[in-house]
């Protein structure tokens, strides 16, 4: 989906990229923040819309295991 909205904004003229981050990932973010400084000369706004349910079924915190609600935490 990123992919295409860059599209359409490159289309309209404007300046857009889509760029696929791992935001449980400290270097993939890094990796991200180092092409918007090179690509654009920074970040000026960040909406990090990164959310999972992880697969989870419909139940409470203590029917869940603790890796699950861990990754979920992280990744949300």
């Amino acid at each position: 989906m990123g992919a295409e909205t860059a599209a359409i904004i490159l289309g309209d003229g404007g300046r857009a990229a889509a760029v696929p981050t791992d935001v449980t990932v400290e270097a993939s973010v890094a990796a991200m923040a180092a092409f918007a400084a090179e690509s654009f000369g920074g970040i000026d706004f960040l909406v990090n819309n990164a959310a999972i349910w992880g697969g989870l079924r419909p139940a409470t915190m203590t029917d869940v295991t603790l890796d699950e609600w861990t990754r979920v935490l992280n990744v949300n």
